[in-house]
């Protein structure tokens, strides 16, 4: 069955998710089935004539368009802002729409206990192993690393290239930078960011920001 779907956002990851939507369905395609998604175009509160998403598909309006999509429409969220795509999240979700799970065919994950929650995005050469647990709307990009019984809470957003070991704990709203990385058993607290290129060593409290080697927070 084919799934109505769009994509709320209109920048840069909008244009990465569309992406990943294409390479899904070329592979359903190729094999001879239907394609898993028929896209309907873009969700921007600030739709501009200049976008370069308008390639790809209309942009549809703003936030008020999801109360007249079809209830068999399902959406993913491209922003990057935790806090914001958790806002638009409550949204779509108070209308009834749901959120599908999108995994792009070159990402390596497992076939065994993992779990992941409605609006969780893995990219291409990401890695997934075992016993993992995703929230709602967790975006895992390109070049990820996540090893065995890591938890990420709703809203987590994990940027090119982050390496995470196993039996990492990251709550509500958590942002690893591009290049990060996090050793086993680490438990990071809701809102912080682990800046590009971090070590973590040891735990992180909530809201803060963490950078260098080994990581340590800083004042926001």
């Amino acid at each position: 069955m084919t799934t109505p779907l769009v994509i709320i956002g209109a920048g840069g990851l909008a244009r990465e998710f569309h992406d990943v939507v294409e390479a899904v369905n070329a592979v359903e395609e190729a094999a001879g089935r239907p394609a898993a998604f028929r896209f309907l175009g873009f969700v921007d509160p600030q739709p501009s004539v200049e976008s370069r998403v308008l390639s790809r598909g209309p942009v549809l309006g703003g936030d008020e368009i999801l109360a007249n999509l079809d209830s068999a429409t399902q959406y993913i969220i491209a922003i990057s802002n935790t806090s914001v795509r958790g806002k638009l999240d409550e949204v779509a979700s108070s209308l009834g729409l749901h959120a599908t799970i999108l995994i792009h065919p070159a990402a390596t994950v497992g076939r065994h206990d993992n779990v992941f929650g409605p609006g969780t995005v893995i990219c291409a050469n990401a890695t997934v192993t075992t016993n993992v647990n995703f929230g709602r709307h967790v975006h895992v990009d390109r070049n990820v690393a996540v090893g065995h019984d890591t938890t990420f809470e709703n809203y987590v957003s994990v940027f090119p290239g982050a390496n995470v070991a196993g039996n990492v704990h990251a709550q509500v709203g958590v942002t690893l930078g591009t290049g990060s990385s996090v050793i086993q058993g680490i438990r990071i607290g809701a809102n912080s960011i682990i800046g590009a290129g971090a070590v973590v060593v040891r735990d992180i409290e909530a809201n803060v920001t963490a950078v260098g080697s080994p990581a340590r927070a800083i004042v926001r």
